[in-house]
C-alpha cells in the first residue's frame, strides 16, 4: 500500500478494508475507523474476524465478488475486489455499501468527524452534511440539504462550487478555498460510480488548513539556513546557554547576548523570538551599525509628513513602531552614538516614542534583544556605553563563548554545513579524517561565520570527491596575505605564492577544470564560467590547466 491509494481510500464515504492473500488487514480507511470506535469494535488484524468465509483464490477468481458482512449489529453488503499493488502483490480491497452509513448509529459517526462531510448525488443534490459544515461554510445545512448545488450557486451562497466541477470532470479534484472571516479549507470531492459505471453521486471533505498555512510561513522564517538555523552544538557550555536562553524566552524581560563576531549572536536572538509569546507578531532587526548617524532618529522613530526635505507624503513609520506588540532585536548596539543611546533609553523607560517632526507621543510595547560585540570591559566603560541603557537592556545577560573554547561544537558545525552546501551545490563532497583533525584543531577567528565560508569554499572549490590535507591547504590559504616582515622585502605570500600569475593558474586549475567535468563539455562550462572557450582550449593546449 503507497500514501496515494491510503489518501484515495481516506476520501471514500464507503468504508474500506485492504488485506493481503493471507488475510491480514493492511489498511483500513478513516471512516471504518470512525465505525469501529464509535460502536466499541476492537480493530482487527485479519479479514477473517469479519469475513470467515475469506477465500484469497475464490476472490481472485471471481472479481468482483459482492458478499455480506456484519459488523457487531451492522448488516452491510460489501464489494470484494482483488488488485496488484507497486510491488506487483495481489491485494484484496473490502468495499462496504453506503447503505450501511443510513444506519442511525452510523449517522452519529459522520457527526464527529472532524472534517466537513457533504453528501451529494448524481443530479448535484445535498442530501447529508455534518455539524461543522455550520460552522465553517457560509450557509447553513438547514438552508441547503434538499437543493442542487447548481441552485445554491445560482443564488449567490457559493462561487465557482469544487462539486459542480467534479460531476462535470467525473474525477477526483482538491481545492483550497479562503472564506471572508480568513479561514482557508482544503476541499476534495470525489465521485461514487454504479457497477455500471454510471456516477451515483460523490462526497466532499473539507479541512481547515488555516493553522497550517500560517505555521508554514511562520517555518520560512525558521527553516534552517546557514544564516539562520537553529543552533548546532553538542557542547555543555553551548548546551547550558539554550536551556537558560528557552526559559528566558517565555518572559518579556530583556536580554542582552554578547560574543565575538560570527559565533550566531542573531541565530540565539531569533531561537529567543521563536520560543517567546510574541512568536507570529512582528520580529525587526535593526544592524545599528549600518544606519548613517545623521539617518539614525528618523530610521528608529518614523517621521511625519514635512519633517524634512525629502520626506514622504503621510510620513513613514519608524523601526521600532513597526516592531510595536513584537520584538526588535538591537544588532552592534554598540555602535549606536550617545545620544541615540539616550534617546533609545527614554523610549524603554517611558514605552513611547514620538516621530521626527511630532509632538504627540505613541505608546509602544516591544520586547528588547540586544547584542554586540563589544569586549565586556568596554561595555562597562561609560564613555562607550551608557551603563543606564546597559542595565535596562540586560536584564539577562548572554555570552557566547568563541569557537575555539568550545571545540566540541566544531564537527557538528562541519557536517551540518557539509551536508548543506552538498545539497545547494549538487555535490558529494566528504573530507578525510586527516583534515577533518586539522579543522578541529584550528582556531577559527571568525568563528562560525568563517567555518561556514570555508565549508562552503571546500564544495565549491575541490575538484576532487574528497578534501584531503593538499588542496586542504592550498583551499584554506586562499585568502591569507602575509607581509614579509622584512622592510626592504615588503613581498606577498598567498597560498605560498609571490607571483600573481602563479594565483591565477592555481585558480584556473581549479574553477575550469570543476566545471568542465560538472557540464561535460568546455562549451557550457565557458558560458557558467563567463569566459570565452576559446581561453580554456588555449589554456589546455600550453599546459596551464589539466583536465
Amino acid at each position: 500500500m503507497n500514501n496515494i491509494c491510503n489518501d484515495f481510500l481516506d476520501k471514500l464515504y464507503n468504508p474500506a478494508i485492504v488485506c493481503n492473500h493471507s488475510g491480514k488487514i493492511l489498511y483500513t480507511n478513516i471512516i471504518l475507523d470512525n465505525i469501529f470506535k464509535y460502536i466499541r469494535v476492537k480493530k482487527p488484524k485479519n479479514i477473517q474476524s469479519l469475513d470467515p468465509d475469506f477465500d484469497f483464490q475464490k476472490i481472485k477468481k471471481h472479481k468482483p465478488f459482492i458478499h455480506t458482512l456484519k459488523i457487531k449489529h451492522l448488516n452491510s453488503r460489501v464489494t470484494i475486489y482483488s488488485f496488484k499493488d507497486n510491488n506487483n502483490e495481489t491485494n484484496i480491497l473490502y468495499l462496504f455499501d453506503k447503505s450501511i452509513l443510513d444506519n442511525p448509529t452510523i449517522d452519529q459517526v459522520i457527526e464527529h468527524i472532524d472534517e466537513v462531510v457533504v453528501i451529494f448525488n448524481e443530479y448535484g443534490v445535498i442530501e447529508k452534511m455534518n455539524p461543522l459544515c455550520d460552522d465553517i461554510l457560509p450557509f447553513s445545512r438547514s438552508e441547503v440539504i434538499g437543493t442542487s448545488i447548481y441552485e445554491i450557486a445560482k443564488k449567490g451562497l457559493v462561487t465557482n462550487p469544487i462539486i459542480i466541477d467534479m460531476l462535470e470532470s467525473k474525477k477526483k479534484l482538491y481545492r483550497n478555498v479562503t472564506y471572508p472571516n480568513g479561514k482557508v479549507i482544503a476541499y476534495t470531492a470525489v465521485p461514487f460510480f454504479r457497477s455500471d459505471g454510471d456516477l451515483k453521486g460523490g462526497v466532499l471533505t473539507g479541512r481547515d488548513i488555516t493553522r497550517l498555512i500560517k505555521l508554514e510561513n511562520q517555518m520560512k522564517f525558521d527553516t534552517p539556513q546557514p544564516e539562520t538555523t537553529e543552533y548546532i552544538s553538542k557542547s555543555t557550555v553551548m548546551e547550558n546557554i539554550k536551556r537558560i536562553v528557552i526559559r528566558a524566552a517565555s518572559s518579556d524581560s530583556s536580554i542582552f547576548i554578547n560574543g565575538e563576531s560570527g559565533v550566531g549572536k542573531e541565530i540565539i536572538a531569533k531561537t529567543i523570538y521563536r520560543y517567546s509569546q510574541r512568536r507570529g507578531k512582528p520580529f525587526v532587526a535593526i544592524n545599528c551599525g549600518a544606519i548613517p548617524t545623521e539617518l539614525m532618529e528618523s530610521k528608529f522613530f518614523g517621521y511625519e509628513e514635512g519633517a524634512f526635505t525629502g520626506a514622504k507624503k503621510g510620513g513613514k513609520k519608524g523601526l521600532l513602531e513597526e516592531a510595536n506588540v513584537g520584538t526588535v532585536f538591537l544588532d552592534e548596539i554598540g555602535e549606536l552614538p550617545m545620544e541615540m543611546q539616550k534617546k533609545l533609553l527614554r523610549v524603554i523607560q517611558e514605552n513611547t516614542l514620538t516621530r521626527v517632526g511630532s509632538h504627540t507621543p505613541m505608546r509602544v510595547d516591544i520586547r528588547y534583544i540586544s547584542a554586540t560585540n563589544i569586549p565586556y570591559d568596554e561595555l562597562h566603560a561609560n564613555k562607550k556605553f551608557r551603563q543606564d541603557l546597559y542595565y535596562r537592556l540586560s536584564v539577562i545577560p548572554v555570552k557566547i563563548p568563541p569557537l575555539r573554547d568550545r571545540k566540541e561544537d566544531i564537527l557538528p558545525l562541519i557536517e551540518y554545513f557539509l551536508r548543506f552546501y552538498n545539497e545547494k551545490y549538487n555535490r558529494e563532497l566528504k573530507i578525510s579524517p586527516t583534515v577533518m583533525n586539522l579543522l578541529h584543531e584550528y582556531n577559527w577567528p571568525g568563528n562560525i561565520r568563517e567555518l561556514k565560508n570555508m565549508i562552503e569554499r571546500f564544495v565549491v572549490l575541490s575538484t576532487k570527491d574528497i578534501i584531503r590535507e593538499d588542496e586542504f591547504n592550498m583551499l584554506i590559504n586562499l585568502d591569507t596575505i602575509n607581509e614579509s616582515p622584512s622592510a626592504n622585502q615588503s613581498s606577498v605570500i598567498i597560498n605560498g605564492y609571490t607571483n600573481l600569475n602563479e594565483v591565477y593558474r592555481v585558480v584556473d586549475q581549479i574553477m575550469i577544470s570543476k566545471a568542465v567535468h560538472k557540464y561535460g563539455s568546455i562549451n557550457r562550462a565557458s558560458k557558467e564560467l563567463g569566459i570565452n572557450q576559446s581561453t580554456i582550449h588555449r589554456k589546455i593546449k600550453n599546459g596551464h590547466i589539466q583536465l
